[in-house]
């Protein structure tokens, strides 16, 4: 299928995958989507922008993430990660109409056929949207008018946050497109209206329109024009739809509202308020987020937890149902609307001057079915050669700055045949990066090809078992990053399927393939005694809300803590007979309980594990440090960069950075597949290191402490 994206200031029309439907979500085929003028063009000049020094200083948060990478990983590691994004190139588009093709799992109420208007999807022939950022469009609503739904319903929520009234003054600030339609709802909610631009045409659409008045504010009578109007009151609420650096478009606002008047920022604009006027007139100021309650609310959006009527009246879904009813009742954008393009002249919108009508729409003409597999780079696959044929689900941040380069690095033992994502453009662009010969959305057609080896899954964790399982049972060699499972029931299963088949089986444990570990390893091989461990990781923990805490990620506990007990299993001897566990804090204080969680393994032989895994300290301490005890000697392992020995023959070494073992992992698995050696891993260890972790959180969930045998 065909998509729009920017990419260094180009708007280029590129083929992708076709999305296929997750759970919650709608595959829909496009009609028309329109242009947002001034959001789009926006981040057109940003990619035009886009050098690695802009995206780093525009993101402070980025920023600080690359920093931290720079100090942990060096300069070449930082530079590839922003050069990978940069090619990606950003989709454009987020509102559209089209026509539902196929739902996903838990979606009963859009069968295939209906009409939609969707908010939240690029402009694409094919879009894959969660239930609730879509709705059924009206039958006697056009198409071409729904496809303005998104920026309808964003339109409609600042109203709402105005808290207008039958006869009030409104004043628009800002009469591109998002303020033309305000002005229009308002008109129709019963309201007087005011718009403001510096742009003369547009006051003299917005007159065309029906506005009661639209003045240019440079005029030196506009604002006493204002107090003619609304008896010397002033405006009741001013809408501030302009997209403007300063904060002028606000200070107006204020001068044109009475006292005690509402003020509401929709568009983006600069906030600063001057405390005289605001104090003086004892303003109310709101923000307004986009489409409504529920936006940037995962669980709402992805998830489709809906907010319950009787709470939340106006949610992002129902202000979307709102405005199409008001298209129905006789809301006529029409005058709005410029004009339409095709979707491979899409480019040729962007580059027009807006003129009177500020949006374009692309239309799409009649795609064929949609293709969820696509050759980016025709050659022949090469198992003969001795390589292993991957196949790559799951194309996310940590595959793309680990596992794919170092695929890439490992060609004489790997090719890289697929990569599959969700989204079609992640998928192309990952493919494209590293020389993979196809791009999908379609795992079953990965798993049912005969030139995929061996699958790759670094997906989110919720599905780690379930695509191991079918990986597991179309015959492919899994290598499955880390958790192996997020549950002991997922585990249960995995482990079934993996006995019965008997396919090569590797989790993405790489620390104990750390050439320091190596080190540590053969030493500890040889001692007389039991031996005695403590491992401290100092870690930052994911934000509030973010999927690591939730259902996709299991908890921070069962998603990383499992890294560090495999690495405990591998030098202790891989038989921990019994646990203590407790964690800190409770749910009450917000603290989720794998955050900050003490552990003491006991082994077969005698030897103590202790495992303090915590994100209540600072970020400038090293991440992991790991002494070890044994026959009178000790050695100490400092974030995997350097390794010291005390009263032993054990040689010291040091990295540059951190050496985790994430290559060397890769180059003993596929010594495995060649049939040179046995698997790093057993797999009874896989799964024995697996429960472990599991039961400790099952411990430290239900009580505080524990004392079980494992």
């Amino acid at each position: 299928m065909k998509q729009l994206f920017t990419r260094n200031g180009r708007i280029v029309v590129e083929t992708v995958p076709a999305p296929r439907p997750g759970p919650g979500q709608v595959v829909v085929r496009t009609a028309f989507s329109c242009i947002s003028p001034g959001t789009e063009r926006t981040m057109v000049r940003d990619s035009e922008r886009g050098s690695a020094l802009y995206a780093l200083l525009e993101q402070p948060a980025r920023a600080g993430k690359a920093l931290s990478m720079l100090r942990r990983e060096g300069v070449r590691a930082v530079a590839a990660k922003v050069r990978g994004t940069l090619e990606l190139g950003e989709p454009l588009g987020y509102s559209l109409a089209g026509e539902a093709v196929e739902a996903g799992a838990g979606v009963t109420d859009v069968p295939a056929g209906t009409r939609v208007a969707c908010a939240g999807a690029p402009h694409a022939e094919y879009v894959a949207v969660p239930r609730l950022l879509l709705a059924p469009v009206p039958a006697n609503v056009d198409a071409r008018a729904a496809a303005t739904a998104a920026l309808g319903a964003i339109a409609v929520q600042g109203i709402r946050r105005a808290g207008v009234s039958l006869g009030e003054w409104a004043a628009v600030i800002g009469l591109g497109a998002l303020g033309q339609l305000t002005g229009l709802l308002l008109r129709r909610a019963g309201c007087r209206v005011i718009g403001f631009d510096v742009v003369r045409a547009r006051c003299a659409q917005a007159a065309a329109l029906g506005f009661d008045a639209a003045l240019d504010p440079r005029d030196a009578g506009a604002e006493t024009r204002v107090r003619q109007l609304t008896r010397d009151r002033g405006a009741d609420t001013a809408i501030v739809t302009a997209a403007a650096p300063d904060a002028e478009p606000v200070a107006l606002a204020a001068r044109v509202c009475r006292r005690k008047g509402r003020v509401v920022a929709v568009g983006d604009v600069r906030l600063e308020l001057a405390r005289d006027i605001w104090y003086a007139k004892e303003l109310d100021f709101l923000m307004s987020t986009s489409y409504g309650p529920g936006r940037y609310d995962a669980r709402y959006e992805e998830a489709g937890l809906d907010y319950p009527a009787a709470y939340v009246r106006w949610t992002e879904n129902r202000n979307m149902e709102g405005y199409l009813d008001h298209l129905a009742g006789g809301l006529d954008v029409a005058p709005l609307i410029g004009g339409e393009i095709p979707l491979e002249n899409a480019a040729a919108a962007y580059e027009a001057a807006p003129g009177l009508a500020p949006l374009r729409l692309i239309r799409y003409a009649a795609a064929a079915p949609p293709e969820r597999v696509l050759t980016v780079t025709p050659r022949k696959c090469v198992s003969a050669a001795g390589r292993v044929r991957v196949a790559l689900i799951g194309p996310g941040e940590f595959a793309t700055d680990v596992h794919l380069p170092n695929l890439v690095r490992l060609r004489d033992d790997y090719v890289l045949h697929a990569v599959v994502a969700r989204r079609g453009d992640h998928a192309r662009a990952a493919a494209q990066r590293f020389g993979a010969a196809r791009a999908a959305t379609d795992v079953e057609a990965v798993l049912s090809d005969p030139d995929t080896d061996a699958v790759f899954i670094t997906t989110r964790h919720d599905v780690h078992a379930s695509l191991a399982i079918r990986a597991a049972r179309a015959g492919k060699a899994v290598f499955v990053e880390k958790p192996m499972a997020v549950t002991r029931e997922e585990l249960d299963r995995l482990a079934a399927v993996l006995r019965e088949t008997g396919v090569p089986f590797m989790v993405g444990f790489n620390r104990r393939f750390s050439p320091l570990v190596e080190r540590l390893r053969a030493w500890l091989d040889g001692r007389a005694g039991p031996a005695v461990l403590h491992y401290r990781v100092n870690t930052a923990a994911p934000p509030a809300g973010h999927w690591f805490h939730g259902a996709e990620g299991g908890g921070q506990w069962i998603g990383e803590g499992c890294h560090f007990i495999d690495l405990l299993n591998c030098l202790a001897g891989q038989g921990a007979v019994s646990f203590q566990a407790a964690a800190a804090g409770s749910r009450l204080d917000g603290v989720p309980v794998g955050s900050n969680v003490q552990v003491t393994l006991r082994y077969r032989d005698g030897s103590l594990a202790g495992l303090l895994y915590t994100t209540a300290g600072h970020t400038g301490l090293p991440k992991e440090r790991l002494e070890v005890f044994s026959d009178g000697a000790a050695a100490v392992l400092e974030d995997f960069r350097t390794l010291r020995a005390y009263g032993c023959s054990l040689k010291p070494a040091a990295y540059k950075t951190p050496c985790k073992g994430h290559l060397e992992e890769l180059r003993a698995w596929a010594r495995h597949l060649k049939g040179e050696q046995d698997a790093p891993i057993s797999l009874d260890a896989l799964i024995a290191g697996s429960a472990l972790t599991l039961d400790i959180d099952a411990a430290l969930v239900g009580k505080a402490g524990s004392d079980d045998e494992c």
